[in-house]
């Protein structure tokens, strides 16, 4: 699936209110020659705003560097979920139990689970 979310490093910025998850993109500069812009600039767009409303600082700064962390542990889910499924289908399993406790049926469920989160996270179902 195409990636719909804001590309680049997702940061931190605060102010006295807010904290903000922001990302650098590039874009052309309102520079004109005759074969349109003549450069790239950087702006900052803001992904989300942690507000300060009824939460602490530190709350609201862990909840900051979550969200700023998304990218990169939907990437890394990715990757982990793909390198599992090759893992799961090279092992010889037995007759599905749902309340098997083994190392394969534990990871089993776990691919399940961390396979629907990245579904949801990229807009499926």
């Amino acid at each position: 699936m195409q990636m719909k979310h804001s590309e680049g490093t997702w940061k931190i910025r605060k102010d006295e209110n807010q904290t903000f998850v922001s990302v650098d993109f590039m874009q052309a500069a309102p520079l004109w020659s005759g074969d349109g812009p003549s450069a790239t600039c950087t702006s900052t767009k803001d992904v989300a705003i942690v507000a300060k409303f009824r939460m602490q600082p530190e709350e609201r700064e862990a909840n900051a560097r979550l969200i700023a962390a998304a990218p990169q542990m939907l990437e890394a889910g990715k990757e982990f979920v793909e390198a599992i499924a090759e893992l799961l289908m090279s092992v010889q399993t037995h007759i599905e139990d749902s309340d098997c406790e083994c190392r394969i049926c534990v990871a089993d469920r776990s691919y399940e689970k961390f396979r629907a989160a990245i579904k949801a996270a990229e807009g499926g179902e």
